[in-house]
């Protein structure tokens, strides 16, 4: 499947917002160069948007983060499509349950609220919109849906692969 996105203004490249835990330049060249460099390598430009760090546009435009993590839903109104990238468990108080097999040291509260405050307003303006792994539990968990909390061995070991079985359900 090909998707065929258009940027707001024909005269520039797509621009791409893709979510990170943190915004340093150092947190970012260790823990999101991948997906930067490759939004790059389709011409398009990456936004960082992350809890701490202002979201610098490639016009200039600047988008701050509250104390919260949140940013301003705003910022969609300038981007063509949005990344929610990998990373640690979705606080469960999100989707009314009691921590039950989360890793809570994987949890960012701050994270959480900028990625479903987006998540949000990106369905609601009908966004482009990928998620990866974690961005699957945010977008599910934006959408009003819950999840189990932990899957035992889901985990792969360092260097090993492993599938995990699943069927699809009609529904």
């Amino acid at each position: 499947m090909s998707v065929n996105l258009r940027s707001h203004d024909s005269s520039r490249p797509l621009w791409i917002g893709v979510t990170s835990r943190h915004g340093s330049p150092e947190w970012l060249q260790q823990n999101a160069r991948n997906y930067l460099a490759m939004i790059a390598s389709y011409q398009a430009m990456p936004v960082a948007l992350t809890p701490d760090y202002p979201a610098i546009l490639p016009d200039g435009n600047r988008f701050a983060p509250e104390t919260e993590g949140r940013l301003s839903e705003a910022v969609l109104d300038h981007l063509d499509g949005l990344i929610l990238s990998g990373g640690g468990d979705v606080a469960p108080h999100y989707f009314k349950q009691a921590l039950d097999g989360a890793e809570e040291a994987t949890i960012d509260v701050k994270r959480d609220e900028l990625e479903i405050g987006l998540a949000q307003a990106a369905l609601a303006r009908n966004l482009p919109l990928f998620a990866i792994c974690r961005g699957c539990q945010v977008l599910n968990v934006a959408a009003g849906g819950a999840m189990i909390q932990h899957f035992d061995g889901h985990r792969s070991l360092r260097g090993r692969r492993h599938a995990l079985p699943c069927r699809a359900r009609g529904g």
